[in-house]
């Protein structure tokens, strides 16, 4: 949780750190949530971030592109246990809040994030809480799904400079999960179901493996005690362990060249270093 919460300072004052000396702001909710807020009076909208420790390296054998499927996934409806929020309902909150919304997967974390004027974020956190134990993962809706996420693969391998990179890394790393691409293998993707995707979401998504980032014209009072009411009920899960995964340096590194041939008019150079 440090290195992620390092992490988490980095991108959020790259930009805004030379705008204000305001500290950040952190407290751990009772469940595990780690919730940062970083107040800043000038900046119009308010932007959340619900930072999950789980990315494309927690992924098992078979199962490569789960974690981004999820990503994908997550905004397309949660259960009658919850809001019982429809497909098109957390796009459609967001148009009418005049915000926007969207997602990413890395090999360490999933992230989602919400920008919306300052008069309405409190509406978001019901949402953002409801998305991580009340996703319904409907198999029409995976299956729908599955479309997009094989022409994003096609897209990224179409991108030579993307691929090139991809393709260093799985040399880089060899035998560790970073040598994997994030948006995993074709015959993974098809063959993913909505029993391993549940298995993969309920492991995972756990306050006690979240960290919830506010930053905005805000009071961290008010960040926290909606924070509480939003996430407090949700029950961590103390038998939560991340797999530990590591890149034996005792072995001596060699040099490797790899050339890829494309019909490109820009060729393109990329050097890797561990």
């Amino acid at each position: 949780m440090r290195k992620r919460t390092l992490l988490l300072f980095v991108i959020l004052l790259h930009c805004g750190a030379a705008l204000s000396k305001s500290p950040i702001y952190k407290k751990i909710l009772p469940n595990g949530l780690t919730v940062l807020v970083y107040p800043e009076e000038r900046f119009s909208k308010v932007s959340m971030q619900l930072w999950y420790g789980v990315g494309s390296k927690d992924e098992e054998e078979g199962q490569k592109g789960i974690a981004h499927y999820i990503e994908h996934t997550v905004f397309k409806g949660t259960t009658d246990k919850g809001l019982g929020l429809t497909e098109a309902d957390i796009p459609l909150l967001t148009h009418k809040l005049a915000g926007d919304c969207n997602a990413m997967t890395s090999y360490d974390n999933t992230v989602y994030l919400f920008n919306v004027p300052k008069c309405h974020w409190k509406l978001v956190f019901p949402v953002m809480a409801d998305c991580m134990r009340n996703c319904s993962f409907k198999q029409d809706l995976i299956n729908s799904e599955l479309k997009a996420v094989l022409q994003e693969l096609k897209r990224g391998k179409d991108n030579y400079k993307n691929y090139l990179v991809t393709e260093m890394a799985q040399k880089m790393f060899a035998g560790h999960p970073y040598s994997y691409p994030i948006i995993g293998y074709k015959k993974d993707l098809c063959s993913v179901s909505q029993e391993g995707i549940l298995n993969f979401y309920h492991k995972h998504y756990i306050p006690n493996n979240a960290a919830l980032v506010v930053v905005g014209d805000v009071t961290p009072k008010d960040v926290f005690q909606e924070a509480e009411n939003a996430f407090g009920k949700i029950a961590a899960d103390l038998s939560y362990q991340r797999g530990e995964n590591s890149v034996n340096f005792d072995v001596p590194d060699k040099n490797e060249e790899m050339i890829l041939y494309r019909d490109v008019k820009q060729p393109v150079l990329c050097i890797g270093f561990k």
